[in-house]
């Protein structure tokens, strides 16, 4: 039973709020959020509306779901191959950190360029540059790069399906094969060659470095490895 209630009689009526009791039996943050809001919802259906302040959540990122070098290198090993237009949507994921609403506004004409300025989330306007491989590959084509064989423009949906059919077919996890995956590979990888955080943190647009140091974090297999290494007393 849930450990936040709705006392009433019949002449008052109160809320009780017990989070700390329910933060006392191990329930996370999130889940004492829900039941506030199924408590809330409860009020609202009873006419006596109850408002509580609900924990706070910290942003993190599972850092287990990441696609690793090797993998990256097979898909798009894989992707030269059989689908070269999904190999070139890859490595403009992989190489600017972009999400997919900013992969989506790309054109030919702007990574010739060599860069671009693109409005993308919170209606903020961030500069992307373009790597002289995939500049290269851009040469001679015109237009947005994210269109299908029948003219249309290829929806965030469809990216993200058509990630999952080629990691299927890589042997790589469905969990990794989605387009932020590719913006957080991005950033694991330039820290790993500059361990510079401010600029990364300017590069993928964040308010804050705070947000973006949580790519220092270090993935359960790369814990055990460094501990196996570092740990012989």
């Amino acid at each position: 039973m849930c450990a936040i209630s709705i006392a009433t009689s019949t002449s008052s009526r109160k809320t009780t709020p017990d989070v700390a009791a329910l933060e006392e039996k191990g329930n996370n943050p999130k889940t004492i959020r829900l039941r506030i809001t199924s408590l809330e919802k409860l009020g609202d259906y009873l006419k006596k509306p109850v408002k509580l302040k609900r924990p706070k959540i910290q942003k993190t990122l599972s850092v287990e779901n990441i696609p690793t070098e090797k993998e990256y290198n097979k898909l798009l090993a894989y992707c030269d191959e059989h689908a070269p237009k999904w190999a070139y949507i890859i490595r403009l994921l992989g190489t600017t950190g972009c999400r997919v609403s900013e992969l989506i506004q790309f054109t030919y004409e702007q990574i010739q360029a060599g860069s671009c300025d693109l409005k993308g989330k919170g209606s903020k306007y961030r500069r992307f540059f373009f790597t002289k491989q995939v500049q290269d590959g851009a040469k001679g084509k015109s237009g947005y790069v994210c269109m299908n064989r029948y003219g249309s423009q290829i929806s965030t949906r469809g990216i993200a399906q058509e990630l999952k059919n080629l990691g299927t077919k890589c042997g790589i996890a469905k969990e990794k094969m989605h387009p932020h995956a590719f913006r957080h590979f991005f950033a694991k990888m330039y820290l790993k060659k500059t361990k510079d955080v401010v600029s990364l943190a300017d590069i993928l647009g964040h308010g804050s470095v705070d947000i973006t140091r949580i790519y220092l974090q270090k993935s359960y297999d790369e814990q055990k490895r460094e501990i196996d290494k570092v740990v012989s007393w």
